[in-house]
Order: structure tokens, then sequence, then C-alpha cells
């Protein structure tokens, strides 16, 4: 048997690659963006870097754009695990069962996880176009023609369709996760259920959430992490304007905007590390708090 007592060398030799790449492309920038967030850079390399110490941050915090876009995170947040958690478990549920042809249903529903999000962006920017979009064309043609509207430029709904279509999209990719959780449950235990005559309701709520309760802490966590770093189809879908208005602005549009439109790279990485340290603090306090099963002696 290969134990890591018995090849130490061998094991450490097979993650020192590994632990130089997340080194250099994951821990050195953000490192680094933290440090650039406390200086004035145009992101030019011959240009002069200046320290300027929380002016950064100070600025951040005055401007109402970005309170603008944390509303909008938080918004997305919410309606992300409270759409994409439950439909993933229903379809995961059903799933798990003895239905036929399984497999066609779990490669339609993950198919558009697989997707670029521009192509995904883009098919919907095309069925809800305001004039030649799939959707309002048939309201038009089922006479429900006052239902129709503009609704990627209506700023009264245009992010929550956004929020809707990003969720779309990352279902069949939580799906996946929860069918393995369901699958290490026993057969034995649904069939004792079965006996005893518990319902649906007792199975869930009783049975199946508490023994895969860290699988959907873990759903959870991944949600909100996705979430923070949503950018391309934001961008896609609204031309890269974040509008009308901004009203579809989000930390990590408002980031690249900063950064690669006005040239202030010490003002986006301090867009950054908000994200980062909300993001991992978010993350930690949900899964520890909420999910993480806790030891009984």
């Amino acid at each position: 048997m290969f134990t890591f007592k018995q090849n130490k060398l061998i094991v450490i030799a097979f993650l020192i690659p590994a632990l130089l790449f997340y080194i250099s492309f994951m821990l050195y920038p953000a490192f680094y963006a933290i440090v650039l967030s406390f200086f004035k850079w145009s992101g030019v390399a011959s240009t002069d870097t200046y320290f300027n110490g929380l002016n950064n941050y100070i600025l951040l915090f005055r401007n109402p754009v970005f309170w603008l876009s944390v509303k909008n995170l938080v918004f997305l947040l919410v309606v992300s695990v409270l759409t994409q958690l439950p439909i993933a478990f229903i379809l995961a549920y059903m799933l798990s069962g003895n239905i036929r042809y399984v497999n066609i249903f779990k490669v339609s529903y993950f198919m558009p996880v697989i997707l670029s999000a521009t192509a995904v962006s883009m098919m919907w920017k095309l069925i809800l176009d305001d004039k030649y979009g799939l959707l309002n064309n048939f309201l038009r043609g089922v006479g429900l023609e006052s239902l129709s509207r503009s609704w990627l430029t209506d700023p009264d709904i245009s992010f929550k369709v956004i929020t809707l279509i990003n969720s779309w999209q990352h279902v069949g990719y939580f799906l996946i996760i929860l069918i393995a959780g369901i699958a290490t449950i026993s057969e034995e235990l649904f069939e004792a259920l079965k006996i005893d005559g518990a319902g649906i309701f007792t199975t869930v709520f009783k049975v199946v959430i508490p023994l895969i309760k860290e699988v959907i802490g873990v759903c959870v966590v991944l949600i909100l992490t996705q979430c923070m770093k949503t950018f391309d189809i934001i961008y896609v879908m609204t031309s890269g304007t974040f509008g009308p208005n901004n009203v579809n602005q989000v930390p990590v549009g408002l980031m690249y905007y900063r950064s690669f439109i006005e040239d202030n790279f010490g003002q986006g990485s301090a867009i950054a590390t908000m994200v980062l340290l909300f993001g991992v603090l978010l993350s930690s306090v949900v899964y520890i708090k909420g999910f993480q099963q806790k030891n009984t002696v």
C-alpha cells in the first residue's frame, strides 16, 4: 500500500508544482492587489506609482455607484441562493429515483453550465429583444402585448431579469453536486422509510436534507463565490455599459471600469480587495455557522 510516511519525497514532489502554481496565480495576485489598493497607479508600467494611503477606499465609500453595486450584489446573492439551491435540490431528488432516460435529463440540465457565458448572454439577449425577440413576439401572438417590455433596458426589471438568467445557467452545476450527495444515502434507508409509511415531506426534511447538510453548505458557498465574481453575463447583456445609468452595476464590473476604462488601478484594486474580504468572510460565516456538522462527544 502506498503511504505518505514511506513515500514523503514522492508526495512532496508531486505537490510542489501545484503549490507553486497556486501561489503564483492565486495568492500573489491577491496579495499584490491588496498592496496596490493603497497606491495611485494608471496601470502602465512606465508610469510612476504614488502612495496615497486610504484615499482609494475613502473615495470608493463616497461613490454612490459603489453602493448601488453593493445593493445589486446583495440582491444577486439572495436571489441566486433562493432560486438555484431549491430548484437544483428538487431536480436532484427527482433524478435520484428510478426514472427512465435519467442520463438524458442530467445532460440537458447541465448543458447551460458548459456553455460560455458569452454564448448564453447573446442567446438570451436575442430572446429578450424588445422588437424582434422571441418572448415579446410570443406575448403579442397570444394577445398579451401589454406584458411585452424592454426587458434589458427597463431600469425597473433589467437587473432582476439578468439575475434569473444567471441562476438558470448555473442550476445544473449544483444539480450534479446534490445528486452525488443524495447517492451517498443507502438504498436500505429509503426502503425502510417506505415500509414505515414515511411521506415525501418526512423523507426530504427529516432524512435527506440532514444527511447531506454539508453538501448543501458547499453548494451555498459555491453560489456565493460565483455571484461575487459575476461580470461577464452582465457585461455582454448590457453591451458593456452596465446601464442604463449603472442600474446593472456590480462590484466586479465597477472594478473593471475603474481599472481598464479610467486607468485607475489603485481604486480598482481597492474594489477587488473589498470583494475578496467580503467573499471570504461571508462564505466562512455561512458555512461554519449554518452547515458544518457539530461534533458531539
